[in-house]
């Protein structure tokens, strides 16, 4: 019978046949089909769905297609996971992962006709997001909770310090992130959420414990080390949306969550006395994001640039050496802008403001 006179029953079973012997190879680590094979099966599937009578043969094979790789997962690769945990269920799992991708890439080839008659034309998913929802939905679900718990336990180990299978951590979250694609709302629900509380409650003890113990300098020096590892720690594990929502949690935990208390504890107006530029950046730096806070910066900036100048406020009676102080005092303030501000606007204008009656 030619691949033109083929009818349903027969063409799939000729189909059948054939995707066996690929998963098989593929599940052997073998070259998954010849091109021979391939051509041949697919000028099957393409001659099915040509025939739209008695029956539409092109959703009957989608279904199938479907039905083959959930049947595959049901019988391959959930007996294999069922009883595993921890390290062994990531192990497992980021081993059968990439098989099970190879299976879909090559099997939606096969089917591939099936994507120009069928999900370019209608609201179903192409074949390779078919794919994946059969993965998501039959195995992910279930295994879910264990994968997410043992990962999550691996990731606290590395922050700590200890030694960890990098390779196994890395290729896990590769896994997760392979499966947003899938659900992303339950995917931010799920695992980067809890990376984020997990991260977020450890940052909470730590700060909790260091508050009250150790001078407000010394505190904000450890809080900008933690925020600082935690962030390359991030860097390497998280994709930009999830990195930027733990640092953002982390900061309220090291310092907005204390702010008000932290700041007046900070003595930013001895800072400003005596100069301390590393310490000053550090404050600025740190306490930038959050606004009423800096406006107490600026209030206080503002203030002691005043008091500095109160001496001289008499224009009658200053004389050519007080314009000579109050010129060099503007420019050694203005340099503390720059060099612990970052040239923020509000430090400027209250800097030109208590100086407008200099000279350019």
């Amino acid at each position: 019978m030619s691949v033109e006179q083929v009818d349903l029953e027969d063409g799939w079973a000729k189909l059948k046949v054939f995707i066996c012997e690929l998963i098989a190879r593929v599940d052997a680590g073998e070259q998954p089909y010849f091109s021979d094979e391939f051509r041949t099966n697919f000028m099957i599937v393409r001659s099915l769905c040509s025939k739209k009578l008695p029956r539409k043969n092109d959703e009957i094979l989608y279904d199938r297609y479907r039905n083959t790789l959930s049947d595959y997962l049901k019988e391959k690769v959930l007996p294999h996971l069922k009883y595993k945990c921890g390290q062994y269920l990531l192990k497992a799992i980021t081993e059968l992962w990439p098989k099970y991708l190879s299976i879909v890439e090559h099997i939606s080839c096969v089917f591939g006709y099936l994507d120009l008659v069928i999900t370019e034309t209608t609201s179903l998913r192409n074949l390779d997001d078919a794919g994946l929802m059969c993965f998501y939905s039959l195995v992910y679900k279930e295994i879910h909770p264990g994968v997410q718990d043992a990962l999550l336990a691996m990731l606290e180990k590395d922050s700590r310090g200890e030694k960890i299978d990098r390779a196994l951590a890395d290729s896990s979250l590769k896994f997760c992130g392979e499966l947003k694609c899938v659900d992303v709302k339950n995917y931010s629900q799920d695992f980067a959420t809890s990376l984020v509380k997990q991260r977020q409650e450890y940052h909470s003890r730590m700060a909790s414990a260091h508050m009250y113990t150790i001078e407000s300098p010394e505190y904000m020096k450890m809080a900008e080390r933690y925020l600082n590892e935690e962030d390359a720690w991030a860097s390497e594990y998280l994709d930009e949306s999830n990195h930027s929502s733990l640092m953002n949690a982390l900061r309220a935990v090291w310092l907005f969550e204390f702010g008000d208390e932290l700041f007046e504890k900070s003595g930013f107006t001895s800072l400003l006395k005596d100069e301390r530029k590393e310490d000053l950046k550090r404050i600025f730096n740190m306490f930038r994001p959050c606004s009423a806070i800096l406006n107490k910066m600026t209030a206080l900036f503002e203030q002691f640039v005043y008091e500095s100048i109160e001496l001289h406020e008499v224009v009658d009676t200053r004389s050519e050496q007080d314009t000579e102080e109050l010129t060099a005092k503007r420019e050694k303030y203005l340099n503390l802008i720059e060099e612990c501000f970052d040239h923020h606007p509000d430090f400027h204008e209250v800097l030109n403001e208590a100086f407008k009656f200099l000279p350019k």
